[in-house]
């Protein structure tokens, strides 16, 4: 099922893992040093208004997708490409010059990609939570696992997005319901966490989202 990923945690010494299915679910985890305070970074805040949104920035963006020529190649040409998440829509060939480094990101779309397509570019979510996702060997954003993929990799967590025509009381009735997922401990222990899906998309939500997933997937250590 296309709409299936997984993500893995860790806190202090406890393991914890968590299961995402992307669609209706998606998952991640919180960083142990996610909280500590940043120095102001010169020139920030920085403020930018496009397409009428008004958007200000407190440090320099760590993660972005790039559309369009002209800006994947002022990234590559600023020594960007780590910050690069995911790339689309190339009018051309890029120079020469940057083809090693472009190849090494992530080509989200031929064009534009699609909401669910660069919300699956937004796996620092997971990275920044502390988090490890347990379905990372696929080549896919969006890959295709079963359910004996989740039983083997056996999530802790799974965490659900409040997203689409079912609620999430629907949701985890069909999971704690579904017999081939009996012995998985997320479902043993009853154990889900509650994002909507507008806190999972690149954007300006993402840090609070991250807090949010500390506190849900470990209490003890949010409070």
């Amino acid at each position: 099922m296309s709409w299936l990923t997984a993500a893995r945690a860790s806190v202090r010494t406890r393991a914890l893992t968590a299961l995402a299915l992307l669609v209706p679910l998606a998952a991640c985890s919180p960083a142990a040093d996610s909280a500590k305070p940043r120095a102001t970074a010169a020139g920030f805040p920085y403020t930018v208004t496009n397409c009428g949104v008004k958007t200000t920035f407190t440090a320099p963006p760590e993660r972005a997708v790039t559309m369009n020529q002209h800006v994947t190649e002022v990234m590559l040409e600023l020594g960007l490409k780590d910050r690069i998440a995911g790339t689309a829509y190339l009018d051309d060939a890029v120079l020469p010059e940057y083809a090693k480094d472009y190849e090494s990101r992530p080509v989200l779309a031929d064009e534009y990609p699609s909401y669910e397509k660069l919300l699956s570019a937004n796996n620092e979510i997971i990275t920044r939570a502390g988090g490890r996702n347990v379905f990372a060997d696929l080549d896919k954003s969006f890959g295709d696992a079963s359910w004996e993929n989740v039983v083997e990799r056996a999530p802790e967590v799974i965490v659900i997005y409040d997203y689409g025509a079912q609620t999430v009381a629907q949701k985890k009735k069909r999971l704690l319901e579904d017999p081939a997922l009996a012995d998985v401990p997320a479902i043993k222990n009853k154990r889900f966490a509650v994002l909507p899906l507008s806190d999972a998309v690149l954007g300006v939500r993402a840090p609070a989202a991250v807090e949010k997933l500390a506190e849900q997937l470990h209490p003890d250590v949010a409070r």
